[in-house]
């Protein structure tokens, strides 16, 4: 990168920074759910790197066999961590009946991609193995996540049901069957993305992070990060989720959606509307009624799945 880039990239380390005090101080002050319990960290990947750690919360008390929900948070492949109120909302799904492997994952700026979904597909590999161990359902496997987690999320599933992309990434599918997915607010496109965001929030530096190189789009797995450009008839349900209110991204939330029809995928919607005042990824954030009406449709709609 030139010195120009990476001035882009200081300030987004910057403004990332105050994200993570406005997150730090909502978890400091939201109530702390009780009827789940949060197992100890678990590294998925045999490393000592705490991004690649993985926790595994239950409903309190039980010790049956039970659907999994892989919670993989956003933070636009930069941020985020498993300790924060994303373990307040994975507590939650817990509540309804999964155990939910809260995870953490390599972050951009010191890990380019493809790291992040490496991770991703690494943890599918660890429910194949320790399934038994922990008393995880391998063939009711659900993939939860929101705005980049969303993406990932989607990617992970494109590539586990997808031979060409196995042979693209480098990877053989996990013994699991991922039967749904929730997705929240996501990215499913990065091309349309940056065209739709006009550079909200420094959206061209996010992207040569995640690259680790200036002229992003020439990065050899570039093509393969889009979730809508390789769409194929083995891609699970989803539940796609999103808010009038969260602008630029709800652009990428309806073209999406345009792209299932297009492809003649199922998939189950909800859109809050502007009157709601509802933002970007309001619905992790538990404090909201529309929150928990969002989390419970989402969860009886998984519940579907046999």
């Amino acid at each position: 990168m030139n010195l120009k880039d990476l001035a882009r990239q200081a300030n987004l380390k910057a403004l990332w920074v105050l994200i993570a005090q406005g997150d730090e101080a909502y978890f400091k002050s939201a109530p702390k759910p009780t009827g789940a319990t949060v197992g100890s960290a678990i590294n998925y990947a045999q490393t000592d790197n705490p991004q690649q750690t993985l926790e595994v919360i239950r409903p309190k008390g039980n010790t049956s066999v039970l659907p999994v929900i892989v919670h993989i948070h956003g933070g636009g492949w930069l941020y985020g961590d498993r300790h924060s109120y994303y373990r307040y909302y994975a507590m939650e799904l817990a509540k309804r009946g999964f155990a939910v492997l809260n995870i953490n994952y390599r972050l951009a700026f010191d890990h380019p991609y493809p790291a992040c979904i490496d991770d991703v597909m690494n943890v599918l590999k660890w429910v194949e193995h320790n399934a038994q161990e922990q008393r995880l359902d391998p063939h009711r496997v659900f993939m939860v996540g929101d705005s980049a987690g969303a993406h990932l999320s989607a990617l992970a599933a494109l590539i586990h049901t997808s031979k060409a992309l196995q042979k693209v990434y480098g990877v053989t599918p996990a013994k699991v069957t991922i039967q749904a997915l929730g997705l929240s607010c996501g990215v499913y496109d990065m091309t349309r993305m940056v065209h739709q965001s006009h550079d909200l929030p420094m959206t061209k530096a996010m992207m040569q992070t995640l690259f680790n190189r200036s002229d992003y789009t020439k990065h050899p797995l570039y093509p393969f990060t889009s979730v809508s450009a390789n769409l194929h008839e083995q891609f699970p349900p989803a539940y796609v989720l999103s808010t009038k209110s969260d602008i630029p991204l709800i652009k990428e939330t309806l073209a999406f959606l345009d792209d299932l029809d297009m492809h003649k995928l199922p998939y189950k919607k909800r859109i809050l509307p502007l009157k709601a005042k509802r933002f970007h990824v309001f619905n992790i954030k538990m404090i909201y009624p529309e929150s928990v009406d969002v989390m419970d449709e989402m969860t009886t709609w998984f519940k579907t799945f046999n």
